[in-house]
């Protein structure tokens, strides 16, 4: 040390202030400063600034001063007296660097005004993601050291100056330190001095202890290296074999030009520690102190570090370090629950970066005052930035006052949320119980009615405020009344209770004085050694109306079914069984109304079992929205008498669609399967008579029209007198003759072509028609007639129409007869008119409208239906077969055309035909 260095720290001197710190339980470094307070050498820690935060009990003992003298003083200012040092001083760089160190000078003024000295030694300390966080380590007292080498060297010189207390150990020269060397012979020290050339100058006896080996030979004059080579010898020493001599030279050069560092060896069961120090004069002095203390204190140190570290890994809630807001310590629960998968990657980070905004302010401001405290009720931010309930306890950590503090957190979100179920479900209760159907009334054990819901009040009539403190009977008429009192009365003395836990049905009676049935369950509850009872009651008029409809609706279902025609049949699919009625069982011969399904099939003919098995599967399956079929059953007691039933029903099904229940009727259709057959056997009789006509009539075409086409010819000569003249009144019957030949010869013909087109043999001959020529001939053969009855006939054709591909003929008769018809049913003075037009679609469309008598819906089919005629007394001045319209509509769907018909009674009748446009010539 430099000579100009002075004592710092007087007895006297302004101290650092106390903290006092609340009282608090025992912890892992509250155990560790307890340990390091008993052994000899005191102990030190600082913080990060090399402030000194911890000085062991032990410090007192030694210098009569209180610990907290040196506490919030920096190492420097132990160490370094002169301020102005500079950062060239080895001190100042060890320390800057981080570095350890040993046997740091210091001296400090004692508590009665003597110096004591000191040596000073650390090594610093790191956290677990290497952060630094100050130093530790230990002061060893060398006053009495000091004390003894000076008064050796006084008595080596002794007309050199006195040395006093009021000398710094800065003053001291090489030879003060050998005469305090001298008289050292303590357990703890041991010392030996060589001269310039290696001779022992002087040794200890606890030196000589330590080298047993070579006890003997260190006495004063003895040659170190003698010394050495004696010792190679004695204990065969690796190093020195084959190479004694450099051996020898290399410890000696050692030993005489020693290092400004200390060594620890282990000798004799201890630790010692070397210092070695060339003086003033060019000897070297060796001074071994017993550091196992030391040694064993930091090991301490270490073990009782790492057991806390363990406890708070253990703990289940998280549990953390904090200094100056700064994470120096996170356990893995508090990681887990902060969402961090390692927790040294919270270390080095602000505690409150994972505290809710609401809460930051309070816990950084407000430290001092939580220290103690209860839980707190805080919020934390995970990791993604999920919201989590938490208790927070605040724990002094050390003695740096509130600057480093443990943080101990209980994840209660799940308790909170607990909570707030539970105030949830109170609330949700509450509303239920005013929103549930039924109503519900709690009493006491006197019948004094405590609450009364919604449903109550609509149920009974009363609001709660009218019924809440009354007695409960009032809601019951006579003798349900009396009852209830003295049931209440009964339950009081016995204890023993009728209707509790079980559901009855009474009677209530409204605010109005009504009555109606009423469904009540009753339970009981006790709290706080009272007895209180809640009722649920239910209206259930609308219920007993209910079961009177059903018993009477199963009354009528049951008379039904006896009374019923038809065997009615119910198939429980799951259970494989089916229900048959009386009507059934007397149809099939069982006596048993319940059979297997297996039974029933039996009963179905064989011939047709496969037929009635395919119809029920598919609508088992779904594929049929019900199941019928026609088929022959036996019965059991006379298989010979076998009949036709038809059988339906109907499937009920599950959610998935599958069938779980079948139902359905059986009627007997013997008679009706038969009565079918005889419709079939004559209908088919009809068609062959009624083909054997169209035949007859088709044949008899020539043999019919031969002789009248001879009498119409004979009349036509004798009318045109081609051989004479005839007498007038003869004239007159031939007249007839040809005109009732006529007449016949066109009904035949009608006929006839009715005859072609049922029987298939009408052939059209169709060729290129003019329309306006068509309906200009058709109009001319009708015109005489209509002028007869003041008619007005005409025709409104389309220019430019088109020719059309038709049979001519069949189209000139269908054209006569729809003016014909028109001309017969049209009063005098009435409108006939013909249309002939082409649609966008390319067909053609003729119309005939007239303003005759008209037609209703019902005498428009008879019209069209052949030899049907509209009885009208307009309609009987002329004769007609009722063939015209039907002959007409065949006629237009031969040419693969359509015709319509509109018409009202008394505003006339419109015939539309329409020729397709494949028909149309362009």
């Amino acid at each position: 040390m430099a000579t100009t260095k002075t004592p710092l720290i007087a007895a006297n001197g302004g101290g650092a202030k106390k903290i006092k710190m609340p009282p608090r339980p025992d912890s892992p470094e509250q155990r560790l400063h307890d340990i390091v307070s008993t052994v000899g050498d005191w102990i030190w820690e600082t913080n990060e600034i090399l402030e000194l935060t911890f000085v062991s009990d032990r410090f007192k003992q030694t210098t009569g001063l209180s610990p907290e003298v040196l506490k919030g003083k920096t190492l420097q200012q132990v160490v370094l007296s002169d301020d102005s040092v500079g950062k060239s001083n080895p001190v100042v760089f060890t320390l800057d660097h981080r570095e350890p160190f040993q046997d740091i000078a210091c001296t400090i003024i004692a508590a009665g005004g003597e110096v004591q000295h000191f040596t000073l030694s650390g090594i610093p300390y790191y956290s677990d993601n290497h952060m630094f966080r100050g130093y530790r380590g230990a002061a060893h007292n060398i006053t009495q050291q000091l004390e003894t080498q000076r008064k050796y060297y006084e008595a080596l010189t002794p007309h050199r100056p006195t040395f006093t207390h009021s000398k710094k150990i800065a003053e001291l020269s090489d030879l003060d330190v050998l005469g305090h060397a001298a008289d050292a012979h303590g357990l703890r020290e041991a010392f030996v001095i060589y001269g310039q050339n290696g001779e022992i100058v002087a040794a200890s006896e606890g030196y000589a202890k330590l080298y047993p080996a070579v006890s003997d030979m260190l006495l004063s004059g003895t040659s170190l290296r003698d010394i050495l080579i004696e010792a190679a010898k004695r204990l065969n020493i690796k190093e020195a074999k084959g190479r004694l001599d450099d051996w020898v030279d290399e410890k000696l050069h050692a030993r005489l030009h020693p290092q400004p560092i200390h060594h620890d060896i282990y000798r004799g069961g201890r630790w010692w520690r070397i210092h070695e120090q060339r003086t003033q004069d060019g000897q070297v002095i060796s001074l071994h102190t017993d550091v196992t203390a030391v040694r064993d204190m930091e090991s301490s140190l270490l073990d009782a570090e790492t057991r806390y570290r363990r406890l708070i890994e253990m703990a289940p809630d998280l549990t953390c370090v904090v200094s100056d807001g700064i994470i120096t310590l996170m356990n893995s629960a508090g990681a887990a629950m902060l969402g961090i998968d390692d927790p040294e990657n919270m270390v080095g980070k602000r505690f409150s970066d994972y505290l809710h905004p609401d809460f930051r302010s309070v816990l950084n401001t407000n430290i001092p005052d939580l220290v103690g405290e209860q839980w707190i009720p805080i919020r934390l931010l995970r990791a993604d930035k999920v919201i989590i309930d938490a208790d927070l306890a605040v724990l002094p950590f050390s003695e740096r006052g509130t600057r480093t503090i443990m943080l101990v957190a209980r994840d209660t979100s799940e308790r909170n949320r607990a909570a707030r179920a539970i105030i949830n479900r109170e609330e949700q209760l509450q509303g239920i119980l005013q929103t549930v159907v039924d109503g519900i009334i709690t009493i006491d054990s006197k019948g004094i009615v405590l609450a009364f819901n919604k449903a109550a009040e609509k149920i009974f009539g009363y609001s709660a405020r009218e019924i809440i403190g009354k007695n409960v009977h009032m809601l019951m008429p006579e003798p349900f009344r009396t009852d209830h009192d003295s049931y209440l009365a009964r339950y009081h003395k016995t204890r023993k209770a009728k209707i509790i836990g079980q559901g009855r049905e009474v009677t209530g009676r409204r605010k109005d004085g009504s009555t109606f049935p009423v469904d009540l369950a009753v339970s009981e509850l006790k709290l706080d050694g009272k007895v209180f009872f809640t009722g649920v009651v239910r209206d259930i008029t609308e219920r007993k109306k209910a079961e009177e409809e059903l018993r009477d609706s199963r009354e009528r279902f049951e008379l039904a079914i006896d009374g019923a025609g038809e065997g009615i049949w119910d198939w429980d699919i799951q259970e494989g069984r089916i229900y048959i009625s009386p009507k059934l069982r007397e149809m099939t011969g069982y006596k048993n109304k319940l059979i297997k399904p297996t039974s029933w099939l039996k009963l179905v003919h064989a011939d047709d079992r496969k037929e009635y098995r395919k119809r029920l599967i598919a609508h088992l399956k779904g594929k049929t929205p019900d199941f019928t079929a026609e088929c022959r059953l036996s019965n059991r007691k006379n298989e010979k008498n076998v009949r036709w039933f038809r059988i339906s029903g109907m499937a009920l099904r599950d959610r998935a669609g599958w069938a779980y229940r079948m139902a359905g009727s059986v009627g007997d259709i013997t008679d009706k399967i038969e009565f079918e057959s005889e419709l079939i056997r004559a209908k088919e009789r009809a068609e062959i008579a009624n083909r054997v006509k169209t035949e007859f009539l088709a044949n008899m075409s020539h043999e019919l029209r031969t002789p009248l086409n001879a009498i119409i010819g004979f009349s036509d000569v004798m009318l045109s007198k081609l051989f004479g003249d005839l007498q007038p009144r003869y004239s007159d019957y031939v007249g007839n003759i040809r005109d009732s030949g006529a007449h016949l010869l066109a009904v035949i013909n009608d006929i006839l072509d009715v005859s072609r087109i049922e029987a298939g043999r009408m052939e059209l001959r169709p060729e290129r028609v003019n329309l306006v020529q068509l309906v200009d001939a058709a109009i001319r053969l009708v015109r005489d007639r209509a002028h007869e009855q003041r008619l007005s006939l005409t025709r409104k054709v389309a220019k430019d129409m088109p020719d059309i591909l038709v049979d001519n003929q069949r189209m000139k008769q269908v054209l006569l007869n729809l003016l014909s018809n028109a001309v017969k049913f049209t009063p005098e003075d009435g409108k006939v008119q013909v249309k002939v037009s082409k649609t966008r679609s390319g067909e053609v469309l003729i119309v005939v409208q007239d303003s005759g008598i008209g037609m209703n819906e019902q005498e428009i089919k008879t019209a069209l239906t052949p030899f049907g005629q509209v009885d009208s007394k307009l309609a009987r001045r002329f004769e007609g077969t009722g063939l015209g319209l039907p002959l007409t509509k065949s006629f237009i769907e031969l040419h693969a055309g359509t015709m319509s018909i509109k018409s009202k009674r008394g505003e006339g009748t419109t015939v539309s035909i329409l020729i397709p446009s494949d028909r149309v010539l362009d």
